[in-house]
């Protein structure tokens, strides 16, 4: 299976995903313009490799800061993880919260309702 690496900017996090060690990473900030696009692209990556993708991978989202477009992209690639979980993949979904931020611990306990799904928080 292919590597993914999408650098950082000022306005989308880092995207990647090391096929031998199972770990999709998102980190950074994100404010993109038009974040349906930039998420769009990343679920179209994991769709056109859905058959290679590992059993046990790990999800793991550490953002500082992402504004309200990028809360309904994340969803929608949160959806995608989801589905994997439904057909059977031993996924894993880690969301990095920093102490004292209380938007970070809602967005990432929202997604579990919403979502019905476990997300791991890690402070």
């Amino acid at each position: 299976m292919s590597q993914l690496v999408i650098a950082p900017t000022k306005s989308t996090p880092e995207i990647f995903f090391h096929p031998a060690e199972n770990i999709f990473m998102v980190k950074g900030i994100s404010t993109p313009i038009n974040a349906f696009e930039f998420y769009q692209n990343i679920v179209a990556w994991m769709n056109d490799h859905e058959s290679a993708f590992p059993q046990n991978a790990t999800f793991v989202f550490n953002l500082p800061y992402f504004n309200s477009a990028t809360m309904k992209a994340i969803l929608i690639l949160l959806e995608r993880i989801k589905t994997g979980i439904d057909q059977g993949k031993d996924w894993t979904i880690e969301w990095f919260v920093e102490d004292d931020d209380e938007f970070m611990l809602e967005a990432a306990e929202s997604f579990q309702g919403i979502l019905g799904i476990n997300i791991k928080i890690i402070s």
